[in-house]
């Protein structure tokens, strides 16, 4: 819909002038004037004077919208810069705050952990300077207690190692010089008792020192009691401290034999006589193992080699007649029966009787007068 023309009034001191005098209402002559009318009633320029008016209105309209919504544009634009211009000030405050708080927050965190770090410094240096009070006091307690333990182990030990030295010396006094066959009954209970004092001395007091001396003693006593494996023990502590003992390797043979174990005895009959071959009671052993594993010629060698350094060995002539007597070799084994019975008539005769190899033997007439004329 069109808006209606806006017509702007007259001024108030307006006035119209009247014409001049002598003037013509109709300055045009008579036939232009005529036609002047004609035109003016000719209903088609009417028609197009009409429409050429209306056509004036709708520019004269569009016009007026235009500037309208030119205007209503600007004053939108105008609103909009006045509001932009308004918030500016409470943007910038607002962000100046948050900014600002930012800043103190941040400036509060760093405080705090230079606060922490300060007060956990603080903190290690007191703890720190404490625990080394503390720590030496410690270590003082603890020396003295160490000391005071030394000093008590040490005088435990020196008890102990006297007491050791005093029960050696009475183990020494009962035992022979070597290993015999048999020993009286009386002597085995003072062994035992002897030997289990030791035991437990040594469970008590771990730091005693045995010499090689001592572990040999008290092996030979293990082994007279019957205790041949405590005795290979014993005899293996001699050979630590002194390898080339062969009392020990001999005395170790011995208690693998009676444990059967005669080829680890052999090996340590072989290694004594490595270090020295003069030794009759090594060769005497190692002949008894041998014939225990049925190598008869190697046990008549050994026992040659017994009887030769010592002519007087009973027990190495009766091993001989023994080996002769397995290996069915009668007379030889005869002559070696009958020196054994010349050299030890008590021990010879009764094992003569009682020794089932010479169970051929005691058929034949030889072993009978043997028996008989023997002393």
């Amino acid at each position: 819909m069109a808006k209606p023309i806006i017509t702007r009034p007259l001024p108030s001191n307006f006035q119209s002038k009247p014409a001049p005098p002598n003037v013509p209402m109709y300055p045009y002559s008579g036939d232009l004037w005529d036609k002047f009318e004609q035109f003016r009633n000719d209903p088609q320029l009417q028609r197009l004077v009409e429409e050429d008016l209306q056509k004036s209105l709708v520019i004269r309209q569009v016009i007026q919208d235009e500037v309208d919504r030119t205007f209503n544009h600007t004053t939108t634009l105008l609103n909009v810069l006045l509001v932009v211009l308004t918030a500016i000030p409470i943007l910038t405050a607002a962000g100046f705050w948050f900014i600002r708080r930012s800043v103190i927050n941040q400036v509060l965190v760093e405080v705090q952990n230079q606060l922490q770090q300060e007060v956990q410094l603080q903190f290690d240096k007191t703890i720190a300077s404490e625990l080394r009070t503390k720590s030496t006091r410690f270590e003082q307690e603890i020396q003295t207690l160490r000391d005071e333990f030394s000093t008590q182990l040490q005088q435990l030990n020196s008890d102990a190692q006297s007491e050791k030295d005093t029960l050696m010396a009475e183990l020494e006094k009962l035992l022979p010089a070597s290993i015999p066959d048999d020993i009286s009954p009386d002597l085995q209970p003072k062994l035992h008792a002897l030997t289990q004092q030791l035991r437990n001395l040594k469970a008590n007091h771990g730091r005693i020192n045995f010499t090689e001396t001592d572990y040999l003693d008290q092996g030979k006593a293990l082994y007279l009691e019957g205790l041949y494996p405590d005795a290979v023990e014993a005899f293996a502590q001699t050979l630590a401290l002194n390898p080339s003992s062969t009392k020990a390797l001999l005395y170790q043979g011995m208690s693998l034999t009676k444990l059967q174990q005669y080829r680890a005895a052999i090996t340590q009959y072989d290694r004594a006589l490595m270090i020295d071959r003069s030794l009759p009671e090594v060769w005497c052993a190692k002949g008894m193992a041998e014939v225990k594993c049925q190598k008869l010629e190697a046990a008549i060698t050994s026992y040659d080699q017994a009887t030769c350094l010592k002519p007087d060995f009973y027990q190495a002539w009766f091993g001989k007649a023994r080996s002769y007597a397995l290996n069915d070799d009668t007379e030889l084994a005869l002559e070696a029966l009958e020196t054994a019975i010349q050299l030890n008539p008590q021990r010879c005769l009764e094992g003569a009787k009682t020794e089932q190899a010479f169970e051929k033997l005691r058929q034949t007439s030889t072993f009978q007068k043997l028996i008989q004329h023997s002393p």
